[in-house]
């Protein structure tokens, strides 16, 4: 089974708040066509659980402060899982050049940006920054 992405003429990359399931996706679709994306429903429901955790944890930088070394650790952490999965969204097969295009830079910023709030968890702490430790233990 998969989830099916219905990809408007002119419409945005993002999962805008408030919406749910795959149908929310969008693309940018080059000369108005109109294109279907597919991947998994559990590749999905994957990258579905990992947006609200970095919604949750951008939340609260936004109450704690950017100084918050928690806070930044949870947004490096939530930020490398989106871009994993990113990743991991780009090996789908089929998909347009354009939408590659588009994911990578996707799973690009969520790196850049997790190392820039690893950085941040560490600042102090003699911690050379690297990337973000994982939850349950690994690397």
């Amino acid at each position: 089974m998969s989830a099916a992405f219905e990809v408007p003429a002119g419409a945005a990359l993002d999962a805008p708040a408030g919406v749910s399931g795959a149908a929310g996706w969008a693309f940018f679709a080059p000369q108005g066509e109109v294109v279907r994306v597919n991947v998994s429903d559990e590749l999905d429901r994957r990258w579905q659980a990992a947006y609200r955790a970095y919604e949750h944890a951008s939340a609260e930088v936004a109450r704690s402060g950017a100084d918050d070394r928690g806070a930044a650790h949870a947004m490096a952490v939530t930020s490398w899982d989106v871009a994993v999965l990113w990743r991991e969204i780009a090996d789908s097969p089929y998909l347009p050049w354009w939408v590659l295009a588009a994911v990578h830079s996707a799973a690009e910023t969520f790196e850049h940006q997790s190392r820039e709030w690893n950085a941040r968890s560490n600042a102090g702490a003699g911690v050379h920054p690297m990337a973000p430790r994982r939850r349950g233990g690994g690397g």
